[in-house]
């Protein structure tokens, strides 16, 4: 198996059970939610859920009023469109037809010369670097730069 098959094969194989994950976690998003006190000073935060961009938001079972702001922190349509994405850089960055053992993307323009980079280039050992405290995670040869 070649440097870049080994770490390719980690990567989705993590990237599989985040799907799967996700999947079974349905619709929706979860955010912080701030609430102000009548004089405009902040009030409190709190964490809630809804099921949709235009439902209520849920704490606890209790429908709560429109928050000042929020910031939503999870959001499974987002994740599943970054696995994607994912999955597509991985894909930009296989090894070279001409020298497997370099990537076809990543170059260095070293004295002249446009050198292609060993696998696993920094770009994909940056997308592996997230599941870092995953079982089968080679540290000495995946960690970035």
């Amino acid at each position: 198996m070649t440097a870049y098959e080994a770490i390719a094969e980690f990567i989705q194989k993590c990237w599989d059970e985040d799907r799967a994950t996700l999947q079974a976690a349905g619709p929706g998003e979860i955010a912080w939610l701030t609430y102000l006190c009548p004089d405009g000073q902040m009030g409190y935060t709190t964490v809630a859920h809804r099921h949709h961009e235009e439902g209520p938001w849920v704490a606890n079972g209790k429908e709560l009023k429109e928050p000042a702001s929020f910031r939503v922190i999870f959001n499974r349509g987002r994740e599943l469109h970054r696995l994607t994405q994912n999955r597509m850089i991985l894909q930009e960055h296989r090894p070279d037809r001409s020298d497997p053992t370099r990537c076809r993307v990543c170059t260095s323009a070293a004295q002249g010369f446009h050198t292609r980079f060993r696998h696993p280039c920094r770009t994909v050992r940056l997308l592996a670097s997230e599941y870092d405290d995953r079982p089968g995670y080679q540290y000495s040869l995946w960690a970035p730069d």
